[in-house]
């Protein structure tokens, strides 16, 4: 096997060596030590061959160390090593670095062996390598557990049952496919099994305590509902989970889908109950009479219906049956079983045991024997109890409707077939404001509004009389002499003989004139704002389509301004709601007198308006009308009884072609927001350019959430010295986005859009694991710098997510640094902003022990009070003050009066931005303690920062 020149001349300083360290050759203890030792022990050359070869390798590959003395290792053992891997193990071991590898060896026998090997370097007295050391593990074993576990989990993702395991406390440890299918989670491991519930609301999929239903197997039935609504009916199997002492250490749940069984368990049990239901709807029972020995038989239904027991007799029924209906009931029985006659019906009344009388209509066969004798009388009794109450209500009814009819509330018409109106209620008079003599023998027609009418043959009579329908129900708008309208809802009714054929119509109309009203004013609120009166955003964007097509078919231009008020919240949060309420009021009101006639003035929402402008003569006029919506707010607001001033911003679009209603409030919004990044109180006109703007952040938004997961990010570092020597004492890790096809992306365009979507708490995490690795590794190789420090920025985000102390302390010891090895800098906007949260929570990391400092010092508002409040170890001096240092007066006095704060409060000052010598001279004269920029370097990738140490940073 070959390796590269350099291994091979490495090889050759160290073969003498390697071949005259045998463990003949040393202490007899370490001899006997590694003999005895059971695991295999073997010593390599850089050519991989052996040079020493343990009893333990005799005895787990089978070669006894005079036959391995000396050979190749890889070729002896069949070993699948490739240059390429080979390469790397070496560039590892030649950097002292240990390597773990899991190999297959073929034994002397010509079995194979799986062993876990760990390679560590093997120096030669001038500590040069010479070879390796490798100390083997047999992982048979651990190999048949795997193959187990993976058929036992082969088994499991194939079940079509959901299994699912849990710890002692109730987490989630293993989630088969089915289980992800059934209840629609693809992992859920980590989770708790009685916390994982149905999407809507439903029971828990499992109730357990932990420490709980283990003792044993345990069965429960359950329902969940899954996403979209369905009921799942599941049998669930808890079995305890023990480990090889027996010991309970979990449990395993098995979810059973069961939702055809139960729906086929209810569908027979709708059907008996449907049966059930008809019975007694029909109220028919049967009957089964024994004439020779009186013994009656009654069916459910009769039970029910006479209160006689499954098994009564002749007499026992004789005793419920009214006593004025008795004789009638006992003549016809008797004569239909005496006349030797097959059939019997009769009708009487029963009493029941409740006190209630039932109508009873009993239909029976009578059987007889060959003598002619009558023995067996088979039958029905229905309850007509209904029918014969229905019969004398419809007696009755037809008392009762002339009554109704002439005192009904309702107006009624009564018509013959040929429409014309015979009969009619005071009511109706009433509403029509008609005689009654003015009303009958008219058509209906005659008082209906025109437009409602419809041609001859086509009337709501004449459909229905066409029809088998019996009724119908539709509006209608009837006229009054004085031209009123009455809006009514009418039911038409048409009666028909016992052959179907229609008789007459009924018509029963109701007035719904109020009703039409408050549906009109329904139909004005919906419509309208509530706070402000003005149109709402629905019929702000019908008035806008309607603009546009007018503009479409006329040439003439419309535009559209979206007017925000600016720091409206602050209204909100000082003043109160009502107080903003009351602002939005106002400026609707002043805004809709600043309109010309006919533009549309709507409230879109919130403190956001917007304003439609027709036949706009370009540009021009739009941003005049622009300028004129600003001046509204020039003089004060009183609200709540105090004066106040408030700013709009606007956006303007001029609508094109191929525009729509969406695309211009988009435009316009677009526009408004431009505005506010240009210091509010201002009107900006819609470009093409602000849309490809705000297309790109949308791109690089969307980007940004792959960025991490593919690994686009990288880190730089900026020298930071101390002055006067220009010893480098830390660094700063700034954070690249090398785009795979937009290239380098600055940070000023992805870390406002990564502060947006919150993306910047992961990207957040990563720079601080990463800077951390990386100054590990520095501290450890990099010959000087023990004590290098990495500063790492943090954002507003970062901090308001209170993880930020967590994770740096976790990085801090994964990497075996102490925690004054990092500086945590935040802008001083950041850190003033809100103290009664920032406050506590830099005292926390300050506390820790890794340092804070401010970054951009100068460039904010900070009071020395408030920045004697913070617990910082160091200031930035912003760079736009050192960028006129030996220049400018004014920001060499900045400068001076910032390192004499920083002085003043004990803090370290560096300055940014650094790139000429008059610069530096100007820092060393008043006295600042550290700097960075490019008069040292830019930022650097490691292996620049590693040769530019080496070549610039020693003391």
């Amino acid at each position: 096997m070959s390796r590269s020149v350099k291994a091979g001349r490495l090889a050759g300083r160290a073969e003498d060596e390697v071949a005259s360290r045998t463990p003949e050759a040393d202490d007899g203890f370490a001899a006997r030590l590694l003999a005895s030792i059971g695991q295999p022990v073997v010593v390599v050359d850089t050519e991989f061959r052996v040079v020493y070869w343990n009893r333990g390798a005799e005895l787990t590959l089978g070669w006894p160390a005079a036959e391995m003395i000396g050979r190749d290792v890889v070729e002896a053992t069949e070993i699948q090593l490739t240059a390429e891997h080979t390469e790397e193990i070496f560039r590892h071991l030649e950097a002292g670095e240990e390597v773990v590898e899991e190999f297959e060896f073929t034994r002397r026998d010509g079995s194979h062996l799986p062993l876990l090997v760990n390679l560590t370097p093997f120096l030669d007295e001038q500590d040069r390598f010479a070879g390796m050391v490798a100390i083997a593990t047999d992982i048979t074993e651990r190999h048949l557990i795997e193959e187990a576990n993976s058929q036992l989990s082969a088994i499991v993702e194939s079940s079509s049952d959901a299994i699912v395991g849990f710890d002692l406390d109730g987490h989630v440890t293993s989630w088969n496919r089915a289980a992800a299918m059934l209840f629609g989670y693809p992992s859920s491991t980590g989770a708790e099994p009685a916390g994982i519930a149905s999407p809507e609301d439903g029971p828990p999929l499992l109730s357990y305590e932990p420490g709980t239903h283990l003792t044993g197997t345990a069965t429960f039935t359950t329902q969940y509902r899954q996403e979209g609504g369905r009921i799942v009916h599941l049998d669930i199997t808890v079995h305890p989970v023990r480990d090889r002492h027996g010991q309970v250490i979990g449990g395993a749940a098995i979810y059973r889908d069961s939702s055809l069984r139960h729906q086929l368990e209810r569908q027979a049990s709708e059907e008996h109950q449907r049966l059930e239901e008809a019975q007694q709807i029909a109220k028919i029972g049967s009957f089964d009479f024994d004439v020779a020995t009186g013994e009656l038989l009654c069916s459910r239904e009769l039970r029910r219906i006479t209160g006689l027991g499954e098994r009564s007799s002749f007499d026992r029924m004789t005793e419920i049956i009214h006593p004025d209906d008795l004789a009638i009931f006992e003549e016809q029985v008797v004569r239909a079983v005496d006349s030797g006659r097959t059939s019997l019906e009769a009708t009487y009344r029963i009493r029941r045991s409740d006190g209630a009388d039932r109508w009873v209509r009993t239909l029976g066969r009578v059987s007889h024997d060959k003598s002619g004798a009558a023995i067996r009388v088979v039958g029905s009794s229905q309850d007509i109890t209904d029918q014969v109450a229905e019969e004398q209500a419809r007696r009755l009814a037809e008392q009762r409707f002339s009554v109704a009819f002439e005192l009904g509330s309702v107006g009624m018409l009564v018509l013959d077939l040929d429409r014309t109106i015979r009969q009619v209620n005071p009511t109706i008079c009433h509403m029509l404001a008609r005689r009654p003599e003015e009303i009958i023998g008219q058509n209906p027609d005659a008082f209906i509004h025109p437009d409602d009418r419809r041609p001859p043959g086509e009337s709501a009579t004449d459909l229905l009389l066409a029809s088998e329908d019996d009724h119908l129900e539709f509006e209608a708008r009837y006229l009054r002499p004085t031209g009123e309208v009455v809006h009514t809802i009418v039911h038409l009714a048409v009666d028909r003989d016992i052959s179907g054929k229609p008789t007459y119509a009924i018509a029963q109309v109701v007035d719904i004139s109020d009703r039409k009203s408050a549906e009109a004013e329904l139909e004005r609120l919906a419509m309208q704002d509530p706070l402000t009166g003005l149109p709402n955003r629905y019929l702000l964007e019908d008035r806008l389509a309607t603009a546009l097509g007018r503009g479409e078919r006329s040439g003439a231009a419309t535009a559209v301004l979206f007017v925000d008020v600016d720091r409206f919240k602050l209204v909100n949060d000082s003043l109160g709601h009502a107080a903003g309420d009351d602002l939005l009021r106002q400026l609707g009101r002043r805004l809709g007198a600043c309109a010309r006639s006919g533009d549309t003035v709507a409230r879109f929402g919130g403190d956001e308006f917007v304003l439609v402008c027709q036949d706009v003569n370009g540009a021009a006029e739009a941003a005049a009308i622009g300028r004129r919506v600003g001046s509204v707010c020039d003089e004060p607001f009183t609200v709540e009884g105090q004066e106040m001033y408030a700013t709009v911003s606007c956006g303007i679009v001029i609508a094109s072609s191929d525009d729509t209603p969406a695309t211009l409030l988009r435009d316009a919004d677009i526009a408004m927001y431009k505005a506010k990044e240009r210091g509010r109180a201002r009107a900006e006109l819609f470009t093409a350019e602000l849309r490809s703007r705000a297309t790109r952040r949308l791109d690089i938004e969307l980007a940004l959430r792959h960025a991490l997961e593919r690994d686009e990010f990288r880190l730089v570092y900026q020298p930071i010295v101390e002055l006067p020597s220009d010893r480098p004492v830390s660094v700063e890790a700034l954070i690249r986005w090398d785009h795979p096809e937009r290239g380098v992306i600055p940070p000023s365009e992805f870390v406002p859009a990564a502060e947006e979507t919150g993306l910047i708490v992961p990207i957040g995490d990563w720079v601080l694991d990463r800077a951390l690795a990386q100054l590990s590794q520095w501290r450890r190789t990099l010959p000087g710098a023990e004590q290098l420090v990495v500063a790492v920025n943090i954002s507003p985000r970062q901090l308001m997510s209170t993880s930020v102390l967590a994770k740096a302390r976790d990085a801090l010891a994964a990497y075996d640094l102490p925690p004054d090895a990092l500086c945590l800098e935040i802008t001083e906007s950041t850190a003033m902003d809100d103290l009664e949260f920032t406050l506590p929570m830099l005292k926390r990391i300050a506390d820790s022990g890794i340092v804070v400092a401010i970054d951009d010092f100068g460039a904010g508002y900070s009071s020395l009070g408030r920045l004697k409040s913070l617990p910082v170890r160091s200031l930035k001096v912003d760079s736009s003050f050192v960028d006129g240092l030996g220049v400018e007066p004014d920001d060499s006095s900045i400068v001076h009066a910032i390192v004499s704060l920083g002085q003043a409060l004990n803090l370290v000052l560096c300055a940014e931005g650094v790139e000429s010598e008059v610069q530096r001279a100007e820092l060393v004269g008043l006295g600042c303690h550290r700097a960075q920029g490019f008069l040292w370097s830019e930022p650097l990738s490691p292996e620049e920062f590693q040769s530019w140490f080496r070549a610039d940073g020693r003391d």
